[in-house]
């Protein structure tokens, strides 16, 4: 078979691989002593891809594939590597230091979207949806996987039920997209089949066939998730006072039932609801200290309801923010793809919506006017695919005040003393586009319009990008941007935080790939320029030196000159900043990565110059295959020219110990404390974070969470105390009324999810 990628001379034509049926029972265990298994390897050749092209791995890979009527089971089998194996007991997911396989899957066969499956050698897990060109790292499935370390490498052993992916519909044999990927970190190497290109633009399109593939033709039927999430907060005033427990506002916050309902109504589209979800992101691990800081800060999603199926809901100008729905009482999406359509549709009601993003706030949407209002959020995103995986897409949002809480807060009463009606509303259209061009060449653009408004005042927008780029990592890497936001265009579902400027920006670099000690030396040279439609501006130029050594140590060093006008009387500061970075590891137990940077730029309090140094140590132990110790230390001076220097010091430690595969032990202690040096006095009072966490997981949906938090403040006010506890057990439940149409005999094997 001839592929897409072929046809369209993006790639070589490859090799294929193919599926045979189960006709025996397998147990799902990490070794391959079936009979079922004693078949020729429909994978075994590899070359290597990073840290640059050329080269077989060490030893010998073989990759087989069998399905039975609801799963698709993959086998691996390295023999005969020449390196000690790493293969550490990790939570899943944190396996990026281990060596690993990856299995790349393209059901639908365009180069569009697909699945990324890793595992180490022991099977722990990592899984990312790929869409557009886009990645969800944060999306989650059920399968099975195990696997163990022999004399001279590693086998595994892999249950991919169909109904954990999505698929074309239809009847009879499909050809999928398949890429297999072998990493050896002791190398700081990649080795893929087919033959893979760093830095292509479309991942997928370098996908060979999959032959024989007989999915199920109809849906994954009904998923439940139950929950129930209690806590408990208490409070010390001082030293000797005693720990006053309250309940955290009303009692369906403290003690939560929640469900989530997940329905394949076919193969390749789903319906997702949540009712009452706990948003708690038990297992969050942020820690932002920044001095200086202009605009807020934004965080990555860990949610469930709005990780599954994400890369439905994304396009090029980043129109869903889904952390500003913050509580909502419900949610709801449609997702999946037929053809060269996809559609995703969101709608949720936030109970305790956040308030504008944007410097300037929105009318309708300042903090004053969020409060004690409810907000009806929605969101369309339609698209439309375009020959070598481009695309063209539309999106529509909708969010606006609906309902308020009529408690006793007198903010929700007004002029008159009657109820007031919330008049917040926001209303946003985007189309966007991306078409890739030859000899890895890609164009993107986007326009959008906003109406933004209350009772009193409303706002219009209109926002326009185009990007033009090469991806860095092989060769030549160039990437030239322009946008411009008219002073009204808002994003009250996105994270838009300024409008109001034009910007553009252009970036060349060139991957050279060297023999020997040398892996790759990259050098690059940025210049941009933004300015502000009321005369702010801002413009650097930058030059920086990648070198990696050995494909383990990763050295750069670079340095910018920049050019910022700032506040009402345009204030006008020419900075520059200096950094030097290192990433590596020593051996298989020690990775470090230091940094020392230091600017010289504006204090945005006073518009004055201002030096900022910082030296930042982060390091990663792993003495035994159980344990992970990450230590973060950080410094930080901030020096205004006019006024009081600032200093930050950060310690931070964070130790992982998986007591088994599915137990895990997390513990994490942060001391942080912003002064005056010049003083010789506190700016704030030192704090203290402490947080515990007991992890049993048996799949990313079944899990129970026990955790305990405080926060210990100290200094020259009475220290005070603040506890949290809280317990979380979740569960996923498929009810047995999903059943192939298909004659063949069911499969009978144990240990596999159903």
């Amino acid at each position: 078979m001839i592929t897409l990628f072929a046809l369209l001379g993006l790639a070589h034509a490859s090799p294929e691989a193919e599926v045979r049926d189960l006709t025996g029972e397998i147990v799902v265990d990490g070794t391959l002593d079936e009979a079922v298994w004693q078949f020729p390897a429909s994978i075994q050749e590899f070359q290597r891809f990073m840290p640059s092209a050329g080269g077989a791995p060490s030893g010998k890979t073989e990759v087989r594939f069998l399905q039975s009527d609801d799963t698709l089971y993959i086998g691996v089998r390295i023999t005969d590597a020449d390196y000690p194996i790493r293969a550490r007991l990790s939570p899943r997911e944190n396996i990026n230091a281990d060596d690993q396989v990856g299995i790349y899957l393209d059901p639908f066969g365009d180069g569009q979207s697909g699945y990324i499956f890793y595992f180490n050698p022991l099977g722990i897990q990592q899984d990312i949806q790929v869409n557009a060109g886009d990645f969800n790292v944060a999306w989650n499935t059920v399968y099975r996987s195990r696997g163990h370390v022999t004399d001279t490498g590693y086998e595994l052993e892999i249950a991919l039920p169909f109904r954990s992916i999505k698929y074309p519909a239809g009847e009879g044999d499909q050809t999928w997209g398949i890429m297999v990927t072998r990493k050896v970190p002791s190398e700081g190497a990649k080795y893929a089949f087919p033959k893979m290109e760093r830095g292509f633009p479309q991942l997928f399109l370098q996908a060979a066939p999959l032959k024989g593939v007989r999915p199920p033709r109809v849906g994954s039927g009904i998923e439940l998730v139950p929950a129930l999430t209690a806590r408990g907060e208490g409070v010390s005033a001082g030293a000797g006072e005693p720990m006053q427990w309250a309940p955290d506002g009303p009692w369906y916050e403290t003690v939560r039932p929640s469900l989530d309902i997940r329905a394949g109504l076919t193969p390749n589209l789903a319906l997702v609801g949540t009712l009452l979800p706990d948003f708690s992101q038990v297992e969050s691990d942020i820690t932002p200290v920044v001095l200086n800081a202009r605009f807020a800060f934004s965080f990555p999603e860990r949610r469930p309801f709005f990780t599954e199926g994400a890369g439905f809901f994304d396009d090029t100008t980043d129109t869903l923010y889904s952390r500003s729905i913050v509580a909502p009482l419900y949610g709801v999406k449609l997702a999946g793809k037929e053809g060269k359509w996809s559609i995703g549709m969101l709608h949720a009601l936030d109970t305790a919506p956040t308030s504008s993003f944007h410097e300037r706030s929105a009318p309708g949407f300042s903090e004053y006017e969020v409060a004690n209002r409810w907000a009806s959020s929605t969101m369309v995103r339609l698209r439309h695919d375009l020959p070598r995986a481009g695309f063209v897409g539309v999106t529509l949002t909708d969010k606006r005040l609906v309902a308020q809480d009529f408690g006793l807060n007198n903010r929700g009463l007004d002029s008159q003393g009657g109820l007031a009606r919330p008049t917040g509303h926001h209303d946003a259209a985007t189309i966007d586009t991306r078409i890739n061009l030859p000899k890895n060449w890609q164009l993107s653009a986007a326009h959008q319009q906003s109406l933004t408004g209350s009772r009193h005042d409303r706002l219009v927008g209109l926002g326009e990008s185009l990007t033009l780029q090469r991806r860095s990592g092989s060769g030549l890497g160039v990437r030239l941007t322009g946008n411009y936001a008219s002073d009204g265009l808002r994003q009250e579902l996105g994270f838009r935080n300024q409008s109001g400027f034009g910007e553009g920006t252009a970036r060349i670099d060139w991957t050279f790939a060297t023999p020997g000690v040398v892996s790759t030396v990259r050098p690059r040279l940025e210049a941009s320029w933004f300015e502000e439609l009321n005369g702010d501006a801002y413009r650097f130029g930058e030059a920086s030196l990648e070198v990696v050594l050995d494909g383990v140590h990763e050295i750069e060093v670079g340095g910018r000159m920049d050019d910022r006008i700032e506040g009402t009387d345009g204030a006008r500061i020419q900075g520059w900043q200096a950094y030097l970075e290192y990433e590596g590891q020593v051996g298989a137990a020690v990775e470090l990565s230091p940094e020392v940077r230091v600017a010289r730029g504006m204090d945005f309090a006073t518009f004055e110059p201002a030096t900022t140094s910082l030296a930042q140590l982060e390091l990663v132990l792993r003495p035994i295959k159980q344990l992970r110790l990450d230590v973060l230390s950080r410094y930080t001076l901030f020096q205004p020219e006019r006024g009081d220097t600032l200093d930050d010091l950060l310690i931070r430690g964070r130790l992982q110990v998986q007591l088994t595969r599915e137990l895990g032990l997390r513990i994490i202690s942060e001391a942080n404390r912003v002064g005056l040096p010049e003083l010789g006095v506190p700016e704030s009072d030192p704090r203290l974070t402490s947080s515990v966490l007991l992890t049993w997981l048996l799949d990313p949906f079944t899990a129970v969470y026990v955790g305990y938090a405080e926060l210990d403040t100290f200094g020259s006010t009475p220290a005070a105390l603040n506890r949290s506890v809280f317990a979380k057990a979740q569960v996923m439940l498929r009810p047995d009324n999903w059943r192939r149409t298909s004659k063949r005999t069911r499969d009978r094997s144990v240990g596999v999810p159903r």
